[in-house]
């Protein structure tokens, strides 16, 4: 998604997807240059997926189910850490 610049919004990534998990859509990113703040949400319980998101440039790890207020301040932290 690109906001009102052009510039592409900080990804909200599922671990576990159908083909492509949203480990698999960060490290893509990151091969291609691309820096982006994400956020990772996940109701699985893996052991390094936390750590793992933080290697791939998460600046949110959240497990389900999520509050409503920690989905709005993991955006805002997106956000304030967008480049």
């Amino acid at each position: 998604m690109l906001d009102a610049s052009g510039d592409p919004d900080p990804p909200l990534a599922s671990v576990r997807r159908c083909e492509l998990t949203g480990f698999d859509v960060l490290v893509r990113l990151q091969a291609e240059g691309v820096r982006l703040p994400s956020i990772v949400i996940t109701g699985f319980d893996e052991p390094d997926a936390e750590s793992r998101a933080a290697r791939l440039g998460a600046v949110k790890f959240l497990r389900k189910p999520v509050r409503e207020d920690e989905v709005l301040e993991a955006v805002g932290l997106a956000v304030i850490a967008k480049p």
